[in-house]
């Protein structure tokens, strides 16, 4: 009875976690990388390990799918927090967003065979952002 006074769902217990998550993600990269840029090979590594230690989570939800609420976490992030600092197309956005999340996803699912090095390589070639 006390879960249904807090949640209307359990879709909403997980997507109050997930922004929780992200909050959590917001402030951890204000304090270490700061605010001047999030395209670029830093915070791509940053993302990664932040996200890393969630990973069970998040592939639970994958495996469970639900990967439609992850997306829609991220796409949320992308215009709520970062469209306002760094203007940039919605659909550029999003596309960002997803390949993040999928390439993250992916690298877990795999066990993280590949060095983080070797993917933020990978996800920097692919979205034209500079390695330094």
């Amino acid at each position: 009875m006390t879960f249904y006074h807090y949640f209307q769902s359990k879709t909403d217990a997980l997507n109050n976690y997930l922004h929780e998550i992200i909050e959590s993600y917001l402030e951890e990269c204000s304090r270490s990388l700061g605010t001047d840029s999030f395209y670029d090979a830093a915070h791509v590594r940053h993302a990664f390990l932040f996200f890393d230690q969630y990973a069970e989570f998040f592939l639970t939800l994958a495996g469970a799918s639900l990967y439609c609420l992850m997306i829609d976490a991220i796409n949320d992030y992308m215009i709520r927090f970062v469209d306002p600092v760094y203007p940039r197309s919605h659909y550029e956005l999003y596309y960002y967003g997803g390949a993040l999340l999928n390439v993250f996803l992916k690298w877990e699912a795999d066990g993280k065979t590949e060095p983080i090095d070797a993917i933020v390589e990978v996800i920097c070639r692919c979205c034209n952002i500079p390695l330094s």
